[in-house]
């Protein structure tokens, strides 16, 4: 695995993120963690570019007033910088991996999710990431603008107000626009939450390719369980507003009509919004927990649970910094223990060396039985009859068909051989290539079959329905002798 090439998801809230996270994780080969609330950026902040120990220069010209001055100190070679640079981000991106605890062994891919960037109440650059992750793989998800400001007015218990619709709205082209500046990196899939839904296979395909995997059916079995919905709002006294009154509104909105008609989506033709008198907030049962002034008009129309999440995570976020740092002061004991790791895992080379040599042996003993079943299948006399197939036929997918015939099993391919005399006929005219790849009968057909244990998978030489074309299919066994 590439460790330091995770999956990373970007976009709004309330689009099919954590979703799109299951059937990530759903994948025997990946894990996927949730939001880290930016630890990328926080850390790039705190290690590179605000302190002085990294990179001098640019604290001093951020703080011309420092005892630290510029013209103090010495010119730094650009390679000297982006060696450092290198090293600031590599020690990041193993700080976040230790943090997360991904498992270097057990999966061949990895990810987290970075939403809400672009945002009013996040914005950071996306820069960092290009020294902490250089290789990441970005998914960016888009949901209907207007689905997704109902998603957020429920999930937050605040009424859809015009007020409301259009901030969101705006932290919609704003999360878009910045999500795609991800584009240069050439590792950009930008996925659309409704085809997510749909054909998640279709939409996925790529992003699994890139991160050298394929697609897994237990992916889409996520799409069965139960995410975290939004809640259905009570409101009351909702008055209708027409698709044309709307489209006023949205006009305001910079690049935000190009960009849903770049996506396919379009205006609705009728809103039902709270009117604004009666946009009151809903406070939340615990609302009585926070102290918070009375005389602060800006928050008369935000919701209270808004409030304590600001607050929160703002607290929360200097509470986390201190603590990376205290965790950074522990990377250099446990790159000891690394490397003592290291000297162990160069020991078990050395005793999985002596387990090849083993196991070289038992495969030549493998091969002494293959080439014995090839000269009992070769030496099989047969009385060169051809032999009617019965119908029904099973249709497996798309030009595929299959028959159970037993009666042959002993000759048929396997894992180890594909040397079946088995000839296939569709009336007078033989059927081929035989030992065909499975997924080239599924995909071509055209007369192409494959006798593969107790099955025939074949198909017709027009790719028609074999129960209904009005042919017979026969086989027949040659050996030459």
């Amino acid at each position: 695995m590439d460790i330091y090439r995770p999956l990373i998801v970007i976009g709004s809230g309330r689009s099919g993120s954590t979703l799109l996270g299951k059937i990530l994780d759903n994948h025997p080969d990946i894990t996927f963690h949730g939001e880290t609330d930016f630890l990328v950026s926080r850390l790039w902040l705190e290690i590179w570019e605000d302190h002085f120990w990294f990179n001098w220069k640019y604290y001093a010209r951020k703080n011309p007033t420092s005892i630290f001055p510029l013209d103090k100190f010495p010119e730094m070679s650009e390679k000297k910088f982006k060696n450092i640079q290198m090293l600031a981000g590599r020690t990041i991106a193993n700080t976040v991996i230790n943090i997360l605890k991904v498992s270097r062994r057990k999966y061949k891919a990895w990810g987290y999710k970075e939403i809400w960037n672009g945002s009013g109440h996040h914005n950071y650059d996306w820069t960092p990431y290009d020294s902490v992750f250089p290789n990441a793989i970005w998914i960016h998800l888009v949901r209907n603008p207007f689905e997704f400001v109902r998603s957020s007015s429920n999930w937050i218990n605040c009424r859809l107000s015009k007020e409301f619709l259009l901030q969101h709205l705006k932290d919609w082209t704003d999360i878009v626009k910045h999500s795609r500046k991800r584009k240069s990196t050439e590792r950009f899939f930008e996925i659309r939450y409704e085809d997510l839904v749909k054909m998640p296979r279709l939409v996925l395909e790529p992003v699994y390719e890139m991160a050298g995997l394929e697609w897994h059916e237990n992916c889409a079995k996520a799409l069965d369980t139960k995410v975290f919905a939004s809640s259905q709002g009570t409101v009351k006294d909702l008055e209708p507003v027409k698709g044309e009154e709307i489209e006023k509104w949205v006009t305001k909105i910079d690049c935000f009509k190009e960009l849903i008609s770049e996506l396919g989506y379009t205006l609705p033709e009728k809103m039902y919004l709270s009117p604004e008198e009666s946009c009151k907030i809903i406070p939340p049962q615990d609302v009585n927990q926070i102290n918070f002034s009375e005389d602060n008009d800006q928050y008369t129309n935000y919701p209270q649970s808004r409030w304590k999440k600001k607050y929160n995570h703002q607290f929360n976020e200097l509470s986390a910094s201190r603590e990376h740092i205290r965790q950074l002061s522990q990377q250099n004991l446990d790159l000891r223990g690394e490397n003592q790791r290291l000297q162990q895992h160069t020991r078990q080379l050395s005793q999985q060396n002596l387990d090849l040599h083993g196991e070289n042996q038992r495969l030549q003993q493998q091969k002494q039985k293959i080439e014995n079943y090839i000269q009992q299948v070769t030496s099989a006399k047969f009385d060169g009859e051809k032999q009617k197939l019965k119908k029904p036929f099973i249709h497996e997918e798309k030009n595929c068909w299959s028959l159970t015939i037993p009666e042959y099993q002993k000759i048929a391919d396997n894992d180890f051989i594909q040397v079946s005399p088995l000839n296939l006929y569709e009336d007078e005219t033989a059927l081929g290539p035989s030992h065909a790849i499975h997924k080239e009968i599924i995909e071509k057909g055209s007369g192409s079959y494959s006798h593969w244990r107790e099955n025939l998978y074949f198909s017709t030489s027009d790719n028609t329905d074999p129960n209904i074309n009005g042919r017979n299919y026969w086989v027949l066994i040659r050996v030459e002798k």
